[in-house]
């Protein structure tokens, strides 16, 4: 087994320092990078991926993380698409229940997590999907960008490893993460999936 780290980029104050952290992070082998998604505490979290795409061109590049509260799921498929443009196989979705604090909404329940996710993944597939009671197909995404879900209770952490392609988890006590992670693992074993 190969490990892979990632790191997760913080409030920045100044929009020129995301070009040289993002390259210094490729050059020390980190395979992912998150940016965080809070505006009242930092630059626009999609500005940071798209100059973060522009200057490296392995490390792989998503959200920490954009909620279905404050984006709409539409929204996230189409940056999604877009920044792929950019860095072609390297973006995924960072995508979790949201930080009231710091969003000024309230936190997306976990249906709203399930329905988030369902359309994204469908919508970018080049399915006609509906939300809200909207139904919506992509005159130019076909292809899905892997979805990251943060989790952190029980409920969560089952969705995540029901639905998403990855999970973001806190890595605190070995006996916490190994709750963690039969959690997950139970999720996906009830979608029939390893």
């Amino acid at each position: 087994m190969t490990l892979k780290f990632c790191a997760g980029i913080g409030a920045v104050p100044d929009i020129k320092l995301i070009a040289d952290l993002a390259r210094t992070l490729e050059e020390n082998g980190f395979s992912y990078l998150t940016l965080l998604d809070s505006p009242g505490m930092t630059i626009d979290v999609h500005l940071m991926m798209a100059i973060a795409a522009q200057n490296t061109s392995k490390i792989k590049i998503g959200q920490g993380v954009v909620d279905p509260m404050t984006y709409h799921p539409l929204t996230i498929a189409n940056i999604a698409a877009s920044m792929d443009q950019i860095a072609k196989d390297r973006v995924f979705i960072g995508i979790g229940s949201g930080n009231p604090m710091s969003k000024g909404r309230p936190r997306a329940k976990l249906k709203d997590m399930r329905d988030a996710v369902s359309f994204i993944r469908n919508y970018m597939s080049g399915q006609e999907v509906e939300y809200n009671g909207v139904k919506m197909q992509s005159d130019w995404i076909n292809k899905p960008s892997p979805i990251i879900m943060s989790a952190h209770g029980p409920k969560s952490l089952q969705l995540a490893g029901e639905i998403a392609d990855g999970v973001i988890f806190l890595c605190l006590h070995p006996v916490y993460v190994k709750w963690q992670l039969e959690l997950i693992a139970r999720g996906a074993e009830k979608a029939g999936r390893d």
